[in-house]
């Protein structure tokens, strides 16, 4: 307590008085230079988000739907390829099938043909069976001849030309993406000097 009444009792020292007044002023100084900094900073920081941000955002909303797109568009090519090659199969596997039933109906016909026991109605019937089965058969080898021709016509579309067009889309996309993204960079240096 003494001290305290003491020292306030005591004047104050010129030399003291000025050291810290030059000293509060140069920090004053620097809080004001400090603040400027700020508001400069709040400012480009504005332009920057009003020209920059906003075409950063509208880019990459435009970039990522037009990727959607073109991946549908490639997801259902690749679903019709796979249509293409069921079809295929499908009708491989049903001229096949109806094949294996001409030869066995043939050999049938031949069976009764040569069997001395057989009526003449039993061999009609038995060649009508085989003649049915062949053009059964003859039909379904049409049908398979007309599928390997539009399969094949079709893998060299998706393979020559669409799919490579989605691709070279998607690539195109890509490099305007960067393009794009490099002016806005360029934009914001000179906003930023």
């Amino acid at each position: 307590k003494q001290w305290y009444q003491r020292r306030v009792r005591e004047p104050k020292n010129a030399e003291d008085d000025a050291a810290s007044y030059s000293t509060l002023k140069a920090f004053t100084v620097i809080l004001d230079q400090i603040d400027l900094i700020a508001r400069e900073h709040e400012m480009m920081s504005e332009k920057l988000s009003e020209r920059v941000g906003d075409k950063l955002k509208q880019l990459h909303k435009d970039c990522t739907n037009t990727r959607k797109n073109l991946m549908h568009t490639a997801s259902q090519m690749q679903t019709e390829y796979k249509d293409w090659q069921s079809s295929l199969e499908r009708l491989q596997q049903k001229y096949e099938k109806s094949a294996k039933d001409a030869d066995v109906a043939s050999q049938a016909y031949t069976r009764v043909n040569e069997d001395m026991n057989a009526t003449k109605a039993q061999v009609e019937k038995s060649r009508l069976h085989m003649v049915h089965k062949q053009d059964l058969m003859e039909r379904c080898k049409g049908e398979y001849i007309i599928q390997v021709e539009t399969t094949n016509n079709n893998q060299h579309d998706y393979y020559r030309q669409r799919f490579p067009e989605v691709i070279n889309q998607m690539q195109h996309c890509e490099e305007g993406r960067v393009e794009q993204i490099g002016h806005l960079l360029t934009e914001s240096c000179q906003l930023h000097a």
